[in-house]
């Protein structure tokens, strides 16, 4: 389960930083990327830790 959970939650990052695309058709706020970026962080610190 966390596993799908990490998956899910990078998936979704990723897409929220590359906004415009088929999810996000619009360009999202600097506050909104920055909070993709600390959540992507956080996914990549858990499983290396």
């Amino acid at each position: 389960m966390r596993i799908v959970v990490s998956l899910f939650l990078l998936a979704i990052g990723i897409l929220i930083l590359t906004a415009p695309n088929f999810l996000f058709p619009h360009k999202l706020d600097e506050s909104v990327q920055k909070m993709a970026v600390g959540w992507i962080g956080a996914v990549v610190g858990y499983w290396l830790a």
